[in-house]
């Protein structure tokens, strides 16, 4: 789960990057990827991204050929290794949620813990609700 975070955690860093690139190409997958909440990843299984959309339309739509390999091609270029991906609807997500991987995302992201992990090389295995 922790390389899963990792590779979540780089993919939110140059994803601006990744639809600058993609603008630069295809406008209309641009515009697609940004309008209503845009595009966000959520999860990563062996090299493939998951991202979550808005609805079953944008899914269609982004996960045409074209723009399958568009976003890609962006993808591998700016994470300096080959990416696939798919996109699921913020229902699906609701209805299948990883909570336990969000939960390790959300906790790397406090200053404390970045700091143990970062002095005892650590990994989370889990996080304790209160």
């Amino acid at each position: 789960d922790n390389a899963a975070v990792a590779v979540l955690e780089q993919v939110e860093s140059v994803w601006e990057e990744v639809l600058q690139g993609i603008r630069a190409r295809d406008r209309t997958l641009y515009v697609l990827l940004t309008s209503s909440g845009g595009v966000k990843p959520i999860d990563v299984k062996d090299n493939e991204i998951v991202f979550e959309v808005q609805n079953d339309w944008q899914v269609k739509k982004i996960e045409q050929p074209n723009p399958r390999r568009l976003i890609e091609t962006m993808l591998s270029k700016y994470m300096g290794a080959n990416y696939r991906f798919s996109a699921v609807a913020e229902a699906q997500r609701r209805e299948n949620p990883n909570m336990r991987r969000e939960q390790i995302r959300n906790s790397r992201k406090d200053p404390h813990v970045k700091a143990a992990i970062n002095i005892f090389d650590a990994d989370i295995i889990d996080v304790e609700q209160e």
